[in-house]
Formats: structure tokens, C-alpha cells, sequence
């Protein structure tokens, strides 16, 4: 064994002896080529463009796209800051209001230029909003209100285009299909690096938009709700993005039918359900993250002893065939079945459920679960106002109605956080709404 040992160990002597130089030589030259050919690659890959393929729900038009893809083509005169407040845009130098609020100038910066390479001219900024007009002297654009709005700055978030595609912001449309009207790709490109672009691809639906990520027609998808087919997958990343600044989910009353228009029946109804924990609920229309965001309101925790006392104390009784219709949409059925099985249980109300796509006909339903939208100012006037299209449940209040008037018509910013403090305790009482929580969006990106 240790002459066997003994001769291997000659044996290895010799070959490295002859041959160690050319083996050194050999490997010195491969990994050279190795590190050459990944550099010429390198250089190669990057003489081409890199494009990022996102998918997105939704029909869109220009002006119609959400700001995370149209604040990438173009600016407006101001942009909205996470609170709700409105700021310059990068366009703006400075912006003043006077006349108590009815009159605004925006003062635009020297070296704005269209993607084109025009000089941008106040002239080419006209929003064509209702009740407002639209004037210039020298690079101001100065605009005059028939009324007082105070939000009015944050409607002047939304980019500005010439000839349709031709924008202010660092990404330029290259290209765009369109069916029916509405974009199914749009493909941007940097203008400051031709080989970063960014093709979005739209999707009628969610289901449509998870299969193309499965196919690879897409390398992220937006805006998604529903992961639980991806949840498993490897070599993905997800991104959770609680949208607390755009919508919430809500169970809508129609106050116009009985006895959804006695307050105290309301009440009852909001007390017999078991609701998110605290830190996930929403508690109003006001996001969380807005400058006038009131958390001390009326939560209704869950409470069926006390949601019966308040029905003992009213005047109406069911009818034996008597029942609550809950409509509501396709993602949010699992809630609806919690709702009516806690109204069953509690209260002995029968319930039924029925599936729409749509927000119902403000005539032909008893309560919706479904979204409502969060506007960047905290004013709500469309939403809750009884005179107004938007109010879907119909609620009519003298004091809320008060208050929504004159939140938008005070300049000063104390006032106006008491105003929507206030609004928010009296909506909260009234419970014209049970406020659920805030859905949960995803960012799924292929690594």
C-alpha cells in the first residue's frame, strides 16, 4: 500500500515536472476567454433595448391611464403628496391663490420643453374644466373661478399632452395599439437612455392578466387582487400594496328603502357583524394617511346584545316573507356569506345573496358590498351630499350636507381639518355605510 502511495506521488511529480506549464497556460487562457466573452456580451445585451413588460387591468385612453403610468409621459401643475395635499409639479416654479380662493396663478419654470423639443408655452395648458377659465401673461397661467373650490388644485394633477402624445416626463410614447378605442399595449421609451422602455400590456380582467404571467407575455402584473395561484410559485417576488390612498370596501345602505332609512335599524345591522381587526379596517372615506383623517368616530364593534336592544327600540317589525337582498361583487362573495350568516345567527334576518358586476340601481337594492373611492382631496361632497348622483346610498343630512358645503369653500387649513373631523363623526353616526377595509393589492415580478 505505501509503495503504491509512494508511486502515484512520483508519478504526479513528473507529469507536473512536463506538462505544468502548459496546464497553467491552458487555464490562464480559458478563463481570459470566459472573462472576454461575458464582457462582449455584456456590451452586446446592452446595444439592445431592455423592456420591462407589465401587464395592467383595465380599458384605457390617454387620458384616461392611471397616474403610476401617465405621471412616467407627462406632468401636470401640481402633483398630489401622499397626504393628500397638493404641491408644484416639476414643470411649476411656484404656484399663488387670491381672491379668497377664487383665483390662482401657476408660474412656469424657464426650461420646460416639450418632448419634442419646443419650448413649453402657458398658451398649450387648458384644462377645459367647468366653472373655471383659463388665461396667460407671460409664463404664468393664471386661472379665475366662478366659485370658491378649495380642492381645485388637486384636478391639476393630471398630465398635460400635446398633439394627444407628445408629454413633458422623462418616458415618451414609441408606440400604441389600440381596439375599440381603448390601448391594449403602449410601448414607452427613456428619454434619456434609448434602451430602457417599458411595454404595458391591458388586460379585460384579472384571470386574463394571472394567464399571460403564466405565458410569459408579461414579466410583472399590477394592481392584483388575488394571488393565491402565485403564492406557490418559484422565482417570483411579490409586493403587497394596500391601497388605504385610493378605495375602500364598504357595505352600502340604500336609505331610501325601509327599514334601511331608520337610523337605529342601521345601527343594528352594523353591530350584528364581526368586522377586520382595528388595524386593518377602515373607518371612512377619508384615507388614513390624509392630513384630515379622523380615527376618533364610531367603530360599531361587533356587539349582537346591543345590536338587539337598538331593534327592540325601534317601531318596525320584519314581515314573515321579509329578507335583506346583499349585492355584491364577484372578489367580495366570501364576505357577503360572513355578513349574512351573522345576520342570520343574531338578528334572525333572512338574507340572500346576489352577484353584479356593477354598482345597482339606487331604486332596486338593500345594501351593496362593493368599493368606494378615496379622491385625493378629503372634500366628499360627491359622495355623501344628498343633492348628488354619487351619494349611492342615498343618505339625506342636514348637517353632513352642511359641512361637506363648507369644507370645500374654507381656505383656512385648521378650519377646514375641524370641518372633515366633524364630517367624519356625524357620517359615523348616521352609519349610511358599515366601513369594512382597505383591499389588498399585489406587485407579482418574475425574477
Amino acid at each position: 500500500m505505501i509503495k503504491k502511495t509512494k508511486f502515484w506521488v512520483k508519478f504526479s511529480i513528473q507529469i507536473i515536472r512536463r506538462y505544468g506549464l502548459i496546464v497553467l497556460l491552458s487555464a490562464a487562457l480559458t478563463t481570459s476567454i470566459a472573462l472576454i466573452l461575458h464582457k462582449s456580451l455584456t456590451q452586446i445585451r446592452q446595444l439592445f433595448p431592455q423592456t420591462r413588460r407589465i401587464g395592467v387591468v383595465g380599458k384605457y385612453q390617454l387620458s384616461t391611464l392611471p397616474p403610476s403610468i401617465s405621471h412616467l409621459i407627462s406632468y401636470g401643475l401640481t402633483n398630489i403628496l401622499p397626504n393628500g395635499r397638493a404641491t408644484s409639479s416639476p414643470i411649476i416654479d411656484k404656484w399663488i391663490i387670491k381672491d379668497s380662493g377664487r383665483k390662482y396663478i401657476f408660474y412656469l419654470k424657464d426650461d420646460i420643453y416639450w418632448q419634442d423639443g419646443q419650448l413649453l408655452k402657458p398658451e398649450e395648458i387648458n384644462y377645459q374644466i367647468k366653472g373655471a377659465q383659463f388665461s396667460t401673461r407671460d409664463r404664468a397661467i393664471i386661472i379665475n373661478l366662478d366659485s370658491i373650490f378649495v380642492p381645485f388644485p388637486t384636478l391639476l394633477d393630471r398630465p398635460i399632452f400635446k398633439k394627444e402624445k407628445i408629454g413633458l416626463g422623462p418616458y415618451k410614447i414609441q408606440k400604441v395599439k389600440i381596439r375599440g378605442g381603448n390601448f391594449t399595449q403602449l410601448l414607452l421609451s427613456n428619454q434619456n437612455n434609448n434602451r430602457d422602455r417599458i411595454l404595458f400590456r391591458f388586460y379585460p380582467n384579472e384571470k386574463s392578466l394571472i394567464n399571460a404571467f403564466k405565458l410569459g407575455e408579461v414579466d410583472e402584473i399590477w394592481e392584483v387582487t388575488n394571488i393565491n395561484k402565485l403564492s406557490s410559485w418559484k422565482n417570483i417576488i411579490i409586493k403587497n400594496e394596500t391601497e388605504v390612498n385610493q378605495r375602500y370596501v364598504a357595505l352600502f345602505f340604500n336609505t331610501r328603502k325601509e327599514p334601511f332609512s331608520i337610523k337605529r335599524v342601521r345601527q343594528a345591522l352594523a353591530y350584528a357583524i364581526q368586522k377586520p381587526p382595528l388595524k386593518d379596517r377602515a373607518l371612512g372615506p377619508i384615507a388614513p394617511s390624509s392630513w384630515a383623517y379622523n380615527d376618533k368616530v364610531k367603530t360599531y364593534h361587533f356587539n349582537p346584545q346591543h345590536a338587539r336592544k337598538l331593534l327592540a327600540k325601534t317601531e318596525w317589525q320584519p314581515q314573515d316573507n321579509w329578507q335583506i337582498t346583499i349585492s355584491t361583487l364577484p372578489e367580495f362573495i366570501d364576505w357577503a356569506e360572513k355578513i349574512k350568516s351573522d345576520w342570520e345567527e343574531y338578528l334572525k334576518f333572512k338574507a340572500e345573496i346576489y352577484v353584479t358586476n356593477f354598482i345597482p340601481d339606487p331604486n332596486n337594492f338593500d345594501v351593496f358590498l362593493g368599493y368606494g373611492v378615496i379622491p385625493p382631496d378629503p372634500d366628499q361632497y360627491f359622495f355623501w351630499h344628498s343633492t348628488q348622483q354619487g351619494n349611492i346610498t342615498g343618505i339625506k343630512n342636514p348637517r353632513i350636507d352642511q359641512l361637506l358645503e363648507k369644507g370645500r369653500k374654507t381656505l383656512d387649513f385648521e378650519k377646514r381639518r375641524k370641518i372633515y373631523h366633524d364630517f367624519q363623526r356625524a357620517l359615523s353616526e348616521e352609519v349610511p355605510a358599515i366601513f369594512l377595509f382597505y383591499p389588498h393589492n399585489y406587485r407579482v415580478i418574475r425574477r
